[in-house]
């Protein structure tokens, strides 16, 4: 049984098994790289499944910018993280939004959804730079069946619901077992064989 404005309680996602990556370091992927695509996407679900916020948008408790203020929570937010990663203080996220929600939106949350969003940043953080992608994918599926408070708006314009995207016009690719049998000729052409 559906309803379809309860936002999820407790944001769905599920919290990364703590001992599964705590022994190996975290990779530390480039900008622009796959892996902080998949972890942008992800917080951007984070954010528009966070009810207390998506309420706060809805109802313009921030004025008539709450919307530019909420995009410019996310942003914010995102860089503070951005600067320690993995290894950010969960209490200095914590006070960061707390205040920021607070001073631009006069919300004051005691519903335990910073410390959610916090730990579940640092999460799907962590799983994103190991390219585990699977609990974005199902957290994507479930934030998919939300109505956003525009959130998809708000947030990055698109709402995903995998990750990576299927690409809509393949793209040619090279045909892993024809490629052994391509053999360079002298001029330094590679033989193609023709496709049907």
């Amino acid at each position: 049984h559906h309803h379809h404005h309860q936002y999820p309680s407790n944001l769905i996602m599920e919290k990364p098994s703590d001992d599964e990556n705590a022994d190996i370091p975290v990779p530390r992927p480039a900008e622009g790289s796959e892996e902080l695509e998949a972890f942008e996407i992800g917080l951007q679900a984070i954010f528009y499944s966070w009810a207390s916020l998506a309420l706060a948008v809805q109802q313009e408790f921030g004025g008539p910018h709450t919307r530019d203020k909420a995009k410019g929570l996310f942003e914010d937010y995102l860089k503070l993280f951005y600067r320690k990663r993995e290894k950010s203080d969960e209490e200095k996220l914590g006070e960061f939004l707390d205040s920021e929600l607070d001073q631009k939106f006069n919300l004051d949350l005691d519903d335990g959804s910073i410390d959610q969003v916090v730990d579940h940043t640092i999460g799907l953080y962590i799983e994103c730079a190991h390219k585990d992608y699977e609990p974005l994918n199902k957290f994507l599926q479930l934030t998919s069946k939300i109505q956003p408070a525009d959130g998809n708006v708000i947030w990055g314009g698109k709402k995903y619901e995998c990750f990576p995207l299927p690409i809509e016009e393949p793209l040619p690719e090279p045909e892993k077992e024809e490629k052994v049998e391509e053999e360079e000729e002298d001029d330094g052409w590679t033989t193609v064989k023709k496709r049907r």
